[in-house]
């Protein structure tokens, strides 16, 4: 009995041994696969801090032993007409001006690199010396004229992580601010050639914005999704821009999402990516509906409330 007791401890021992000893390999592979997908993305433009604010380990594991197969990036600027009115007080010679935005006219407009930020930092010498980057001086009662508004970069990506298998994403960051807050949207959308793997699961998407509350920091807050919409033709996310109060400051909107697809037929030879980033700017409670049925296309609800940058990030690539 004594001895049957001994053998069934040893195989026990024995047992967990083994149990640990695979957990230890397992781990070392998550990390190994975490360290590859690193520098995957680090050779393909990511910065560290990139990566470390917006993917999770598992998410950055995705990209082991991947290849970048294209990218794109677009700087765009939100403008908008804007109606300025002059109050004359009859007991004083200067006057108050009031911009009021004119419905109808915001565009998002594409725009070199180098404008891209130096006009942001003439935009942020102008607000730091209290005054505006485009200041008309009105001789009438109503003068219209254009001003900039929000500054917004966005980066399309495919990379391939094996035989036939793929990764999409799009990441965007608010480099200045809107100042209409609305429930924008953020998609991909593919063409037939391509199959998305899984469904909402497998859709990642994550999005922060820095804040300062009551004076106090939170420079990673996490900003939720209102919907998440998976369809043949891709995948597309909506979620509401923060807004500024008084005692609540909004700085570096950003976000990202992604999904797997793979190779749709063995005959398909290239395939198309649209990557959407559309801007609400009226009637911002409106929440939209959206769909992309295929095409790539992406048709939404209240599409005049929204502006859209023409033309929109494209690439193809061959499967």
């Amino acid at each position: 009995m004594k001895k049957k007791f001994s053998k069934l401890l040893a195989l026990s021992l024995s047992s967990l041994l083994l149990f640990s000893a695979s957990s230890v390999v397992s781990a070392s592979d998550i990390n190994a696969s975490v360290n590859d997908g690193n520098s995957v993305l680090l050779q393909s433009g990511w910065t560290q801090s990139e990566i470390d604010d917006l993917l999770t380990p598992e998410e950055v594991a995705k990209y082991a032993n991947g290849t970048l197969v294209d990218a794109t990036t677009h700087y765009v600027k939100q403008i908008v007409s804007t109606n300025t009115e002059n109050n004359y007080s009859s007991s004083i010679t200067d006057s108050t001006t009031l911009p009021t935005p004119i419905a109808g006219t915001e565009k998002l407009v594409s725009m070199s690199k180098e404008d891209f930020y130096r006009e942001i930092a003439e935009s942020n010498e102008a607000e730091e010396n209290s005054a505006n980057l485009i200041n008309p001086q009105a001789t009438s009662k109503n003068v219209s004229y254009t001003t900039s508004d929000g500054y917004m970069k966005y980066t399309m990506e495919t990379y391939k992580l094996g035989t036939n298998k793929y990764q999409l994403n799009l990441r965007f960051e608010w480099v200045k601010n809107p100042s209409q807050r609305g429930i924008d949207i953020m998609a991909l959308a593919h063409g037939p050639q391509l199959v998305q793997s899984g469904t909402q699961s497998d859709v990642t998407f994550t999005a922060k914005h820095d804040a300062i509350i009551n004076g106090k920091s939170y420079p990673e807050y996490p900003i939720a999704s209102d919907s998440v919409v998976v369809n043949p033709g891709g995948t597309a996310i909506t979620f509401k821009l923060p807004t500024t109060s008084l005692n609540y400051q909004v700085n570096n909107i950003r976000g990202y999402m992604s999904y797997g697809g793979q190779k749709g037929n063995t005959s398909d030879v290239t395939v198309g990516i649209h990557g959407y980033y559309k801007h609400k700017v009226r009637s911002l409670n409106v929440a939209p509906t959206v769909t992309i049925p295929g095409g790539p296309s992406l048709t939404i609800s209240s599409e005049s409330t929204y502006e859209t940058e023409s033309p929109t990030p494209y690439f193809s690539f061959n499967l």
